[in-house]
This record gives structure tokens, sequence and C-alpha cells, in this order.
């Protein structure tokens, strides 16, 4: 449902300063930048399900679905050279007389997110993503200039 993505870091204020180093920053360094982004977003995608998706048949069940996964290469096992952290949103809802084997809670999600015929979208993904951009990406950068001097590079 949501990525953060190491494209999210080179697209920010301080791109030529990453850029300058992007062939030397190790994976695990990157994997901390995005676990620092990733450490803002989550809890602020979790706050807007809990307060925008309210209506009769909420129980709250979306923002209790939300999962970080770890992080991996972007676009399978090869990768292409990016890394990232999904947020998605696991687990089943059985309680729908409708639909008797259950709905994914990322079905959910997204039909809350986007909407459909009858109901309109609830952007509670994509606003907190515009809302806490700029945090996310002061807490990778962050991450970045430790590393920086600890490798004595600035």
């Amino acid at each position: 449902m949501a990525k953060v993505t190491t494209k999210t870091l080179t697209g920010g204020m301080s791109h030529d300063r990453i850029q300058e180093y992007i062939d030397e920053i190790p994976v695990d360094v990157i994997d901390d930048m995005l676990t620092a982004e990733a450490d803002v977003i989550e809890p602020a995608i979790a706050d807007n399900a809990a307060s925008m998706l309210r209506g009769p048949y909420a129980v709250g069940d979306t923002s209790r679905a939300l999962y970080r996964k770890k992080p991996a290469n972007w676009g399978g096992r090869k990768g292409n050279g990016q890394r990232q952290i999904a947020l998605t949103f696991r687990g089943i809802r059985r309680d729908d007389k409708y639909h008797p084997n259950g709905t994914r809670n990322a079905e959910i999600a997204f039909v809350n997110e986007y909407g459909n015929r009858g109901n309109p979208a609830r952007p509670f993904v994509q606003r907190a993503i515009d809302e806490k951009a700029e945090a996310a990406f002061d807490n990778a950068e962050k991450v970045f200039d430790e590393w920086l001097k600890k490798e004595k590079m600035i």
C-alpha cells in the first residue's frame, strides 16, 4: 500500500549531497535511513486510519492491521538497485456476511483510500505521506549525516 524507498531520499533537498555518496552507502545504512523514514510515516498512517475511517461499519481494524515489512530490494529478489520498506495491511476480516471467506484488510484499506462507486475516497495513507514527508526525510538525513561523520567524510 505505501512504500518508503530510496527514491524519496534522492528526491529531497539534499539530492546532490546524497548522490555524491550513493555508490558508497552500505545497504545497512540505506536500510537504517528507510527505517527512520518509516518511523515517521507508519504512526501517521495509523493515526489517520483511526481518525478518518469512521462510520457505522468502522471497528478500527484497519489501523491495527498496518504492518511494516523488513527492508528489501524494490522490484523483487534481483531488484533494480533500490531498497524499500513496504507498509501494508495484513490479515483477513471474517465478520462480513457478504464474503463468507473473509475480506483482506489490504482490500478494505484500498477501497477506503481510493473509494468506489458507493464510497468516496478517504486518502488516509496519502495524507499521512504528504503531511510527514519532510519530517521523514529529515529523519533519514540524520542517519545519513551520522554515517558521513563515522566514515570521516565530512
